[in-house]
């Protein structure tokens, strides 16, 4: 076996979506939103269910988290 090959998945890092700060970016590790691309692919009931106590949907769309999170996970900046 080849150690050296094992695939690593993919962490973004998620402060680079205006609106997110560390703490947030930690929130949504633990929920499993660790990369770009899952935010892109984010429904309604994906907002949903994120929002609580740090997040609103309000928050989310008025930031455009997922607009950002689409544009940096094609790797634009």
């Amino acid at each position: 076996r080849d150690l050296l090959n094992v695939s690593v998945p993919a962490i973004d890092d998620l402060t680079l979506i205006r609106g997110i700060d560390a703490r947030i970016a930690r929130h949504l590790a633990v929920r499993g939103v660790q990369t770009f691309a899952v935010i892109a692919g984010w429904t309604a009931a994906d907002v949903a269910t994120m929002t609580g106590e740090l997040i609103s949907a309000r928050r989310i769309s008025h930031e455009g988290w997922i607009e950002q999170a689409a544009v940096l996970a094609r790797g634009d900046l």
